[in-house]
């Protein structure tokens, strides 16, 4: 159910209208040659009158707005992405849910994808999701992890709690953070854990382990 909308009922395009979706192989939702015309595709299509201005409010959002009349192939795969992302946007969705934002690009553009997801979060009102198996990402940036496993719902917990079912995580093939598993190695009376679990970000763990971060700059 999203949004009192019985998903088995409805049809794509009544859905899309609440959420967006970008897919894990983003590339195969570009459908024209520049980035402005494929951020107004969606809105265009449905007929909305100020679809212009929808596309430039969602490349603002994304920061290509300098990159409007760019060809797609000139773009880099980071780039590819959020104009991917710009694309749903500009319908102005309830809902945003990502597909592996991680799982095609390099470090760099993956952590610029997740900083634009995060702005996303915390200054308008949609929400934002995650497919994810980089526990890295989720630690540092997400705020609630829900673990799906056997087509349905397994738990739900706040990220710094979830990520320290350690056991549970392993049993289906995802890895929590290195500082949480490292942290699980150290003796017990080596730092201080927050609320007695496992820092999940390195910025915790050099809170919670003060004398390693003093043996280095």
């Amino acid at each position: 159910s999203v949004g009192g909308t019985d998903t088995r009922e409805a049809d794509v395009a009544e859905l899309s209208r609440q959420v967006g979706y970008v897919f894990q192989d983003f590339e195969n939702q570009l459908v024209q040659e520049t980035v402005r015309d494929d951020v107004e595709f969606a809105p265009l299509n449905y007929g909305f009158d100020d679809y212009e201005e929808r596309a430039t409010r969602a490349l603002e959002m994304v920061g290509l707005a300098e990159l409007e009349d760019r060809f797609i192939w000139e773009l880099s795969g980071g780039q590819q992405h959020l104009v991917a992302l710009a694309g749903v946007l500009a319908m102005d969705p309830e809902f945003i849910i990502v597909d592996e934002p991680a799982a095609q690009l390099d470090p760099h553009n993956a952590h610029h994808t997740y900083e634009q997801l995060h702005q996303i979060q915390r200054e308008t009102d949609i929400g934002v999701i995650v497919i994810e198996h980089h526990s890295e990402f989720i630690g540092e940036y997400c705020d609630r992890l829900i673990m799906v496993a056997d087509g349905g719902i397994e738990w739900s917990e706040p990220v710094a709690r979830g990520l320290n079912r350690i056991d549970e995580l392993l049993a289906e093939d995802i890895h929590p953070p290195q500082v949480t598993q490292i942290a699980r190695k150290l003796p017990e009376d080596y730092g201080n854990l927050p609320d007695g679990r496992y820092p999940v970000t390195v910025e915790e763990a050099s809170r919670a382990f003060p004398s390693l971060s003093a043996q280095r700059d």
